[in-house]
């Protein structure tokens, strides 16, 4: 049942009343002026599918439990602060979108059930610690924490062996543990743009897969000898990296690299002259604030 755009500031009294509506698997209740917490919604216990993004929701039911068959929920722009504890009963939880709300924190111990989860996406909020119980979701494929208030990437991570895609920009992050990057060798996207890095381990070079790295607006000085083992690397990031002052020689070895994105590194003097082996290269950027100082090699 699609009711999205509907002008609604309450939930319809006959989705609770209707017999044949509270046998609804799908409900789309998105930009309507929903507010609040609505227990209607609740007593349609046979709900898979429910969407309630772009309201002014402060907070949901704590019954939220009763939907025990969920499979995708979504609540996006949004003013939540919390998903109740009793969100464990969505074992069979593929889907979850609660990007731009005001969540402080996640429910680890709900976390625990969410064992089916293969995508959760929760930029834009509030977080400052990513649970160890995300540890459980290993069948999880995309991760969206951009835009919180993460200052650490937890070890736990490393047990979500079927990512693929993982945001972890715009947040405090002042480094990524070595077992992580180690163990994700199904990454291919890394987005790290925007945090506290000084440094990336050598187990950079584990992410054979990945296509796409992103570390602009860094501490970098230099990228591991190890990046030369990402092979399948087609674009890199490493703008605003205000310290950074030269690319490893085993960068080179980059012979799938398309976009190589520099800008505004003024400590980068000039690239490797192995850079002549990116036969594929099809966008260069090294623009300076200022005045070009970045030179290239004569063979480029």
């Amino acid at each position: 049942l699609d009711l999205s755009r509907s002008n609604l500031g309450f939930v319809p009294e006959e989705l609770r009343t209707v017999p044949e509506l509270r046998k609804l698997t799908e409900l789309d209740l998105s930009r309507n002026q929903l507010f609040g917490s609505d227990h209607r919604c609740t007593k349609m216990v046979a709900l898979e599918d429910l969407a309630l993004d772009g309201n002014q929701l402060t907070e949901l039911p704590e019954n939220v439990g009763d939907w025990k068959l969920m499979k995708r929920f979504s609540a996006a722009k949004n003013e939540l602060k919390a998903l109740p504890e009793s969100s464990a009963a969505w074992t069979g939880l593929t889907y979850l979108n609660l990007r731009n709300n005001k969540l402080g924190a996640l429910p680890g111990p709900a976390m625990r059930h969410w064992t089916e989860c293969e995508t959760l996406y929760l930029g834009t909020n509030e977080i400052a610690v990513l649970p160890d119980e995300v540890s459980f979701l290993t069948k999880l494929r995309e991760l969206d924490v951009r835009t919180n208030h993460l200052s650490h990437v937890p070890p736990a991570l490393s047990a979500c062996r079927e990512l693929k895609k993982l945001h972890l920009g715009n947040n405090r992050i002042a480094d990524v543990p070595a077992e992580v990057l180690a163990h994700l060798t199904e990454v291919e996207e890394l987005h790290l743009y925007k945090n506290k890095l000084d440094a990336l381990p050598e187990q950079i070079g584990s992410l054979t897969k990945c296509t796409r790295l992103t570390l602009s607006s860094n501490n970098l000085r230099t990228l591991p000898d190890a990046i030369a083992s990402c092979q399948s690397l087609s674009e890199l990031y490493i703008n605003n990296c205000g310290k950074f002052a030269n690319l490893p020689s085993s960068s080179g070895d980059l012979v799938n690299l398309q976009e190589l994105q520099a800008k505004k590194c003024p400590g980068l003097k000039s690239l490797p002259n192995t850079a002549v082996a990116w036969a594929n290269l099809r966008e260069l950027d090294l623009r300076a604030a200022k005045k070009q100082v970045c030179k290239l090699p004569p063979e480029l």
